[in-house]
């Protein structure tokens, strides 16, 4: 391949030619194309934007107020025997794991709620058909 010197061949004339004041004459051209009437104005705040929002929060409102009802009609709170019946088939929990995480309010309150008299553990223990059993134990 011969190496191409840009000094000693002649240049190739492009095929595009700019016409004669043209930059000069351009703008008078596009200004006389150009109507001169006022462009149409369209408002920014159209009232169909509020009603389509106004809808939209209605319907909204409609459906997430029955189901959250119904949520909270079948969400009951648990009571002190499913949780006490959950814990004594739970083979990992201990009765100390439990009592660790009891603070002393939490124990006087228990044993507030839990003070038997001696009167009823005798009616007890009275009634019971296993009395010989605890006696002899």
């Amino acid at each position: 391949m011969n190496p191409i010197d840009l000094h000693k061949h002649p240049k190739i004339k492009t095929g595009f030619k700019v016409p004669e004041n043209y930059f000069d004459e351009l703008e008078s051209k596009i200004l006389s194309q150009i109507d001169n009437e006022e462009p149409k104005v369209i408002q920014l705040k159209s009232y169909r934007k509020y009603w389509f929002s106004a809808v939209a929060a209605v319907v909204i409102l409609a459906v997430s107020i029955p189901l959250y009802q119904n949520w909270k009609i079948n969400s009951t709170p648990l009571d002190n025997e499913s949780i006490e019946q959950y814990l004594s088939y739970q083979t990992n929990v201990y009765t100390e794991d439990i009592i660790s995480h009891l603070d002393d309010s939490d124990v006087i309150s228990l044993q507030k709620k839990q003070s038997l008299e001696s009167e009823t553990i005798e009616k007890y223990l009275l009634e019971s058909e296993l009395i010989e059993q605890y006696l002899i134990d």
